[in-house]
């Protein structure tokens, strides 16, 4: 799973999975408010992460709850040969 901060940039996907690699699946699991401000929490739980992304904890909390609400969720990535044993 490539989770925001890290997805917020298209290429860091692309990086990793080409566009037309079809041994790859992609779901969006919804997030709750809850869910949201839990992973608020774990990424504040890191200093590291707030000053490397984020101007602060009201932009880290503004950013997470937008790219939430705007993707519809968290995007799992499997691959093809992951699924087939689940």
């Amino acid at each position: 799973m490539k989770s925001y901060p890290y997805a917020r940039e298209s290429e860091a996907v692309t990086a990793v999975i080409p566009p037309n690699d079809t041994t790859w699946h992609s779901q969006i699991i919804p997030l709750t408010t809850a869910n949201i401000a839990t992973k608020i929490e774990a990424i504040a739980a890191y200093t590291s992460q707030i000053s490397t992304f984020f101007n602060g904890r009201v932009d880290l909390e503004k950013q997470i709850y937008d790219h939430a609400t705007h993707s519809g969720g968290e995007r799992l990535w499997q691959h093809k040969t992951n699924l087939a044993s689940a």
